[in-house]
């Protein structure tokens, strides 16, 4: 305890805490939103701008069939 008072550091904790809160929230914010795909629905408009109308029609069957399962699946809960 000592070592604490006499370097200075003791009278420096309260301070490093008060400033670390901040920064670690800017982090994590960023690696919340950072992770979470940003940018993707440009990527899947453009893709999906190059596919041909039979994909299409492919890809809503599909769709559609997976919103048929999940309301069945909720339908029995």
């Amino acid at each position: 305890m000592t070592f604490l008072a006499t370097s200075g550091l003791g009278a420096a904790l309260p301070v490093l805490f008060i400033l670390i809160c901040p920064l670690a929230m800017v982090f994590m914010m960023r690696g919340m939103h950072g992770g979470h795909g940003h940018g993707q629905p440009e990527r899947d408009q453009k893709s999906r701008a190059h596919m041909s109308m039979d994909e299409l029609k492919r890809e809503r069957d599909k769709l559609n069939e997976e919103i048929g399962q999940r309301a069945e699946g909720a339908a029995l809960r």
